[in-house]
């Protein structure tokens, strides 16, 4: 493995994996705001049903027709809130992205992983995180990456969009942020590595509610052992002898 200092696209990518940039939160604040508009409209009709055709006859009170203004500010009040909730969860997600974020640019390295392959598998996408793949190195490790960037390489990949370089091959080139891991560049050289059996997509979630939490490979990320031995690891047992 080698090493070097980010360059300066590579900066820029992360803040935007980060979502720090200006771009990045300009959507945010309009979606917000958008929000905002939807949740005090929905809002003053579920109320406006309820008083209307609910509370009113029951309390035969003739003086709600003519007014609506005070059920539209208890309508914006409501919408507010959940609108200020929803920052305050976001922003504390913000806050803490950015210390990695700052983490990761001030160490300023970037790693250079030249791998050589032996045997490759494709996990079948799940959700939308874009294609994966399994690919067993020489020195008894398994890298594994996914990403939306390797649709094209992908099993059920339209021909016509499919590119020209093959992927995965003999030996790859793998560069990655040093601090957090974040996958930067995936260079494929070299002939084609013919893929084993594609795995069959399964849920890499446990738990349930605030208790639920991921537990599938991560992409970029090095496991130690066989290809038997990882993805029996991820639970794929006897996958590559079926």
């Amino acid at each position: 493995m080698q090493t070097r200092p980010l360059t300066s696209e590579e900066r820029t990518y992360l803040k935007g994996y980060f979502g720090e940039t200006r771009f990045e939160w300009g959507g945010i604040l309009l979606n917000l705001a958008f929000g905002l508009i939807i949740f005090t409209c929905l809002l003053f009709a579920l109320l406006n049903v309820i008083f209307r055709y609910i509370l009113q006859p029951l309390l035969e009170w003739d003086g709600f027709a003519s007014d609506n203004s005070s059920l539209w500010l208890v309508s914006l009040a409501l919408a507010l809130g959940l609108v200020v909730n929803m920052m305050r969860s976001l922003f504390a997600f913000k806050r803490k992205s950015g210390r990695k974020l700052r983490e990761a640019l001030a160490r300023n390295e970037a790693e250079i992983h030249s791998l050589t392959l032996t045997r490759a598998v494709e996990l079948q996408e799940w959700g939308d995180e874009g294609a994966g793949f399994f690919l067993e190195t020489n020195d008894n490790r398994v890298l594994f990456v996914r990403g939306q960037d390797l649709y094209d390489y992908a099993h059920d990949a339209e021909e016509e969009e499919a590119p020209k370089d093959p992927f995965p091959t003999r030996h790859l080139t793998l560069v990655r942020e040093a601090t957090l891991g974040i996958r930067l560049d995936l260079k494929p050289e070299g002939e084609a590595l013919p893929l084993l059996p594609l795995l069959k997509r399964q849920s890499f979630m446990q738990g349930r509610g605030k208790t639920r939490q991921y537990i599938g490979p991560d992409d970029a990320t090095f496991y130690e052992g066989t290809l038997e031995d990882v993805l029996q690891r991820f639970c794929f047992k006897d996958a590559l002898s079926a």
